[in-house]
């Protein structure tokens, strides 16, 4: 894991973290067979909805869920930089 904190003018800060790309796919995996055991949609038995079309279906609340476990995992982040937050981070998605 990568950590980066680039001081910016007005006491303001961005902290870039990198965690590992198979980290991510391991939770992400997870998340979205939790989602197609309890997933209900037309045509599929309720847990038996294919991971892809479930991957498809709730995208954006699989990435939600990811986020969060991410950020989870790594809650003493901030006491090793040294960084107090003044107010919510923002998280954004490297392509």
């Amino acid at each position: 894991m990568n950590v980066e904190v680039d001081t910016l003018p007005n006491c303001l800060a961005t902290l870039r973290v990198e965690v590992p790309s198979e980290k991510v796919t391991q939770i992400w995996d997870t998340v979205a067979r939790e989602f197609s055991q309890y997933a209900k949609l037309p045509g599929f038995r309720p847990g038996r909805v294919p991971h892809n079309v479930v991957e498809l279906k709730f995208k954006k609340q699989i990435r939600e869920e990811v986020q969060q476990k991410v950020k989870a995992k790594y809650p003493d982040l901030q006491l090793d930089i040294s960084l107090k937050l003044g107010s919510q981070a923002a998280y954004a998605q490297a392509k």
